[in-house]
This record gives structure tokens, sequence and C-alpha cells, in this order.
């Protein structure tokens, strides 16, 4: 009965056009209203039920929504700047056009939600659950997203800075022409994710990262930290990795061709069964790498150390520019075994 008095209070206040900002509705049945374009400031709706409700444009900064249902909620559009969505649940929720700078999403759930062209700066999405949604178009910097759930979430167009994913979950996501800056990704999985012309610029893939099975094709990974990440049976073909540090990275079975490999750190990268067809390795260190049966047709190692790098079962002879005393090994081993 409390609920149903404070919807009769708010739809009175929204009647008489009073002045709504700090009111308290805590636990109230506020759902099918619309408060488009209200100024509903530093308001606690605590525990309230708010679903298929408009809040488009509306203003919600420093509101409270600790624990709130609002499935199929429209928050396009509005102004959500250091608001609490603690714990707030629900599906099909819009935050399209949104301003979330400072927002706390802990422990949300919101699947199948919409955040597309949205500002999300200085967010805390820490232990969120916001599978399959969309962010298309968003900006994302200064955010954490600690043991997250983003299975399926779409990144397409995204700009994410000085942000950090720690023992989260992004498998199935989309990355088409996202844009990522000094992004952190550590213990984080990632497999069966695609991506195409996508830009990856000092980010760090640590711990025990995978991106295994997923494709970035024509993608960019400059200055890029990606020691140890497991990349098997992946596709990365006709990408860049430029000055990045891939040391024993797990590219087995995985498709490389037409890469290009400048200036990269390659210590004891596994390539082993690769395909790195046409792929361009320039200026990189392979020390203990191993290419082991990979397909190595018009591959170029021009000016790589390769010197103790395994092309055991390769075809190293269709290869180019191999250094000259890593090659008479190769040929000198050759002849033994005959």
């Amino acid at each position: 009965f409390a609920g149903e008095a404070l919807r009769s209070v708010m739809t009175e206040l929204i009647e008489n056009n009073e002045n709504l900002t700090n009111r308290d509705f805590s636990g109230a049945d506020l759902s099918d209203i619309d408060f488009s374009g209200k100024d509903l400031r530093g308001c606690i709706f605590q525990g309230a039920k708010i679903e298929n409700s408009i809040f488009k444009k509306a203003n919600l900064s420093e509101a409270s929504l600790t624990g709130a249902q609002v499935s199929f909620a429209d928050f396009s559009g509005a102004n959500l700047e250091n608001a609490n969505l603690s714990s707030v649940s629900g599906s099909s929720v819009s935050f399209e056009s949104a301003d979330l700078c400072g927002a706390y999403l802990m422990q949300v759930s919101l699947e199948a939600s919409t955040f597309s062209n949205c500002k999300i700066k200085c967010v805390n999405a820490n232990e969120a659950v916001i599978k399959a949604s969309s962010f298309i178009g968003s900006k994302i910097l200064n955010s954490s997203f600690l043991e997250s759930d983003l299975r399926g979430c779409d990144f397409t167009d995204c700009q994410i800075e000085r942000s950090v994913f720690v023992h989260s979950c992004l498998m199935y996501s989309r990355w088409d022409s996202a844009s990522l800056s000094k992004v952190a990704l550590y213990n984080t999985d990632t497999q069966f994710s695609i991506g195409e012309e996508t830009v990856f610029k000092g980010c760090q893939f640590a711990g025990q990262t995978f991106l295994s099975c997923s494709q970035f094709l024509e993608s960019q990974f400059e200055d890029c930290g990606l020691r140890g990440v497991y990349a098997g049976s992946s596709s990365f073909k006709c990408s860049r990795f430029l000055r990045c540090d891939i040391g024993n990275i797990k590219f087995t079975h995985s498709d490389l061709s037409k890469c290009l490999f400048k200036d990269c750190l390659i210590h004891e990268a596994d390539f082993r069964s690769a395909l790195l067809r046409s792929a361009f390795l320039y200026l990189s260190q392979c020390s203990g790498a191993s290419f082991a049966q990979a397909d190595l047709y018009h591959t170029n190692f021009f000016d790589s150390d390769v010197l103790l790098a395994d092309f055991s079962g390769a075809n190293y002879g269709d290869a180019k520019n191999i250094m000259s005393l890593k090659l008479q090994r190769l040929e000198d081993e050759t002849r033994r075994v005959a």
C-alpha cells in the first residue's frame, strides 16, 4: 500500500507541475509513468518499481535508483551524472545518448539493454551483468569493469580510453571500428569475439587473458602488451602489430596471413601450425619462437632475429629473408637428417 500511496503522491506532483527534486520515493510503484524532461535531481528511488517508465531527457543527476526494477524503462538522453544505479535490475532498458559520467553501476543486472552513444566517464561497473547489450558509438573513459559479465555486448565504433576490464567476461563481443587506448584487460575472457578495423593503442592484455577462437581482421595493435595471451585458432588476417610485446603468446592454428609484425618482441611465441602466408615480420626479435608446422609461404622475415627460432616441419624454403646464418643451419640439419 505504501508503494501505491507514493505513486499517487508522484502523479499529483506531476499534474500540479510542482518541484520534484530531492524527494524520496523509495519502494514506490512508479511503473508506466512519463517523466520526460522532468527535473529529478537528488531524488531517491531505492527499491522502486519503475518498469516501462519514460525518463527521456530527464535530469536524474545525483539521484539514487539503488535496487530499482527498471525493465523496459527509457532513460534515453537523460542526465544520470553521479547517479547511483547500484543493483538496478531489468532487461531491454534504454540509456541511449544518456550522460552516465560518474555513475555507479555496481552489481547491476541489465541484460539486452542499450547504452549506445552514451558518455560513460569515471563509471564504476564492477560486478555488473550487462550481457547482450549495445554500447555502439559510446565513449567509455576512466571506467572500471571488475568481475563484470559483458558477454555478447556490441562495442562497435566505441572510443574506450584508460579503462580496465579485470576478471571480466567479454565472450562473443563485437568491436568493429572501435578504438581502445591505454585499456587494461587482465584475466579477461574475450573468446569468440569479432572485430574489423579495430585499433588498440597502448593496451595491456595480461594474466590469463583469452583471445582464442576470435576474429580481428585488418586491425591494429600499437605499443600493446600481449605477452602470454591465448590467441589460438583465431584470425588476425591483414592486421598490424607495431612495437608490441607478444612474447609467449599462443597463436597456434591461427590465421595471420598478410599480417605485419614490426619492431615486435616475439620471444618464445607459439606459431605452431599457424597460417603466416605473405606475413611480414620486420625488425622483430623471435628468439625461442616456434614456427613448427606453420605455413610460411612468402612470409618475409626481413631484419628479424630468428636464429634460435624453431622451424621444424615448416615450409621455411618458401619464406623470404630468413637470416643467412639461420638458413645455413636449417639446410645443414636437413642434410644431416637425409
